[in-house]
């Protein structure tokens, strides 16, 4: 049985009191302190991805 492998910014790799819910899906993540981000891996991802389209011409 193969171990799962631990993403960067996974609520498991950084201490409990920097833990707290993304502001879209409210998953676990790491939220508070050095490297904390309000949004997890996933719904950064989806934002990220909606910042590089283009907009729509008129």
């Amino acid at each position: 049985m193969a171990t799962p492998q631990l993403a960067k910014g996974d609520p498991l790799l950084c201490s409990s009191d920097q833990v707290g819910q993304c502001a879209l899906c409210h998953a676990k993540c790491h939220r508070y302190g050095p490297g904390g981000n309000p949004l997890c891996l996933s719904c950064l991802v989806d934002v990220e991805a909606g910042r590089t389209k283009q907009p729509v011409a008129r």
